[in-house]
């Protein structure tokens, strides 16, 4: 069984400022060194022909996961999250290093009326018999959490970095 997740992040920013921020290598580097958790690093970074691809590697900590759960990952998990940026829009894989758990979704950038919106539409899968559907509900919440501070990021840092 997967567990559904959906996010909607605002910006005070037009869209195409935060596609440029979202798909920038200096903000990616930032970003996860302020906000990516443990041993998180930018693996890769690639921009040809108006798609970018990034690979970028993010940890949860094993107290934000549930008992049964810990007992599997007893020094939390590690995420290898893909964006792959062909304008305003992504796709977006994750795979739980370790685990048989996946992240896969797709993120729709739009210009609102006071900025922009980001939503994100995925779902996530952990194959354990008994504590995949906990550890679903975990990295869900997780992931929601993290969403939601990636944006109040984002628009500090284009706060920061006028163009």
């Amino acid at each position: 069984m997967a567990r559904r997740i959906q996010h909607r992040s605002e910006f005070g920013f037009p869209a195409e400022r935060v596609r440029a921020a979202l798909t920038d290598e200096g903000y990616l580097r930032e970003r996860l060194a302020r906000i990516g958790g443990r041993s998180s690093e930018l693996v890769s970074h690639e921009a040809r022909d108006g798609v970018t691809r990034i690979v970028m590697r993010q940890g949860i900590d094993a107290e934000h996961l549930p008992s049964a759960a810990r007992r599997l990952a007893p020094n939390g998990v590690a995420i290898e999250r893909t964006e792959v940026w062909n304008g305003r829009r992504a796709t977006v894989t994750a795979a739980v290093a370790g685990l048989p758990g996946s992240l896969t979704g797709t993120m729709a950038l739009d210009d609102a009326e006071a900025g922009s919106v980001l939503a994100m539409d995925g779902e996530v899968k952990v194959s354990i018999p008994l504590v995949g559907g906990k550890l679903e509900g975990a990295i869900a919440d997780q992931l929601g959490t993290l969403f939601g501070a990636e944006a109040r990021f984002t628009n500090r840092w284009l706060t920061d970095h006028p163009a």
